[in-house]
């Protein structure tokens, strides 16, 4: 089967708006690296963040990546750290 990346993007964004956190997670990956929609990090940012918030262990660790990186938001080690250490406590 193709790859399509534009329909890969609408699913899970249809899923995002359901409140589904790994469809969160992956919308924020989309958006960030330009998968199926124009790359955005201020995007990226928000799901990974709404991704994050409802409890996605990935989320968490994109979100500290964001702040770590500068990706959609100001550089913070302080956000940066905490974000991964929840993640690592959600093991």
């Amino acid at each position: 089967m193709e790859e399509d990346e534009e329909s890969a993007f609408e699913m899970y964004k249809k899923a995002a708006e359901c409140d589904y956190t790994e469809a969160m997670y992956h919308l924020g990956e989309c958006y960030e690296k330009g998968y199926g929609v124009e790359g955005d990090y201020s995007q990226a940012f928000y799901w990974y963040q709404k991704s994050a918030k409802a409890g996605n262990k990935d989320g968490m660790n994109a979100l500290g990546r964001c702040y770590e990186d500068g990706i959609g938001v100001a550089k913070d080690e302080t956000q940066a750290a905490y974000w991964f250490s929840k993640a690592e406590a959600n093991e």
